[in-house]
């Protein structure tokens, strides 16, 4: 994860941002980050444009025994710009092309 630039602000607000196509990223997304997103999808944290991700929680609710998964799953992530780094270990900006618009009604 050292080799992703921490962001002050979205980073995704800088460059043109399509709407994404959930089924289409899972679809290029590992098995173990496909279960992340489904995760994510899960507790809502696709609503906000910033989200605190619980590792703890993952761990427990995946099976997965290490951090270290997870790194490497919010490594893939970064690289396929879902989440992009904050200074903060457990903080990551969201893409705002997955952010769910349907909860804004």
């Amino acid at each position: 994860m050292r080799d992703f630039k921490e962001h002050a602000a979205s980073p995704f607000l800088e460059k043109h941002v399509k709407e994404f196509d959930i089924p289409t990223v899972m679809l290029n997304l590992s098995k173990s980050s496909q279960k992340f997103i489904k995760y994510m999808l899960n507790r809502n944290l696709f609503s906000e444009e910033k989200m605190l991700i619980d590792i703890d929680d993952f761990l427990s609710v995946s099976g997965y025994k290490t951090k270290t998964s997870v790194f490497r799953i919010l490594k893939e992530l970064c690289q396929k710009d879902i989440l992009a780094r904050t200074k903060y270990r457990c903080i990551y900006w969201v893409n705002s092309g997955l952010i769910d618009k349907s909860l804004d009604k």
